[in-house]
């Protein structure tokens, strides 16, 4: 959902997540919301959040989702 999506980048991951859970919910295959939904609800310090990402990033070809398992990797460190 492009407003979920608008509302995780403005900050508001309350809204973003209910927007999000609400497309992912009816289109269950779409991996750019599902995607957006895992990094909003990590954004939120939810552990399901990695294992959505990780999930993702194994079914599926495109990057975006390893690319954020290596960000969360990375400022886990710091």
């Amino acid at each position: 959902s492009i407003a979920g999506r608008a509302h995780f980048q403005r900050g508001d991951t309350r809204q973003a997540e209910q927007l999000l859970a609400r497309a992912a919910k009816l289109k269950p295959d779409d991996v750019r919301n599902r995607t957006a939904l895992a990094a909003t609800r990590l954004a939120r310090g939810e552990a399901a959040g990695l294992s959505e990402l990780e999930s993702i990033a194994a079914s599926d070809d495109a990057a975006t989702a390893d690319y954020l398992l290596i960000s969360a990797s990375v400022n886990r460190r710091d």
